[in-house]
């Protein structure tokens, strides 16, 4: 029985954090490229299909939300470890509260995916990076 007021163990949690980062780095290795230049290469070429853009869109989605969850990942583990944080120690649970946030707005992001293909689909077809700036053009 789950007991609120009893806290986790320092080795507990970081033996936890260490099987979210594992997880999170097979997530990651099982991309094609580790990185989203391929991915962003087709969304510029003219030439590839609406589906092909828009599972590109999304895997840049995903590659984003599995490196920030890993990056956040790091950032707890780095007190346990006893190594110093840019922010200090100030608040160990920041980061998780971090992540939970990242597993939260998941569920908008095919909303947003849908979105960015209606505003490019009414822009005459004109794909737009939606990393890229609008004052670069």
């Amino acid at each position: 029985v789950f007991e609120g007021k009893k806290p986790i163990s320092e080795m507990n949690e970081y033996e936890i954090l260490q099987l979210l980062l594992t997880e999170a780095r097979m997530i990651s290795a099982g991309y094609r490229t580790p990185d989203t230049d391929s991915d962003r290469f087709v969304l510029k070429d003219m030439e590839s299909s609406v589906p092909a853009k828009l599972a590109a869109l999304l895997r840049i989605g995903e590659k984003q939300v599995v490196s920030s969850f890993m990056d956040t990942v790091r950032t707890r583990l780095a007190p346990i470890r006893g190594i110093p944080t840019k922010k200090g120690m100030e608040n160990q649970n920041q980061e998780i509260l971090d992540m939970f946030e990242t597993f939260e707005s998941l569920p908008s992001v095919p909303g947003k995916a849908i979105k960015s293909f209606t505003n490019w689909w009414t822009d005459e077809n004109n794909w737009k990076d939606p990393d890229e700036d609008d004052s670069n053009r």
